[in-house]
C-alpha cells in the first residue's frame, strides 16, 4: 500500500466534500445514505450508526 499524501490537493471550488455533503444523510434506520442509496461496505454490508 502507498503512503498517504501529507495534504490533499485543495483548489478553490474543487473540494469534493462540499459537493457531496448535501446528499449524505441517514435514513430512519440510522443507516448512511447518499442521494437515497444505502451505503454498503464489502466487509459489513449496510453502514450503521
Amino acid at each position: 500500500m502507498l503512503e498517504p499524501d501529507e495534504k490533499l490537493p485543495n483548489k478553490p471550488g474543487k473540494d469534493p466534500w462540499e459537493v457531496l455533503r448535501p446528499g449524505c444523510l441517514t435514513n430512519q434506520s440510522k443507516h448512511g445514505t447518499y442521494n437515497g442509496a444505502l451505503w454498503m461496505t464489502s466487509a459489513w454490508g449496510p453502514s450503521a450508526k
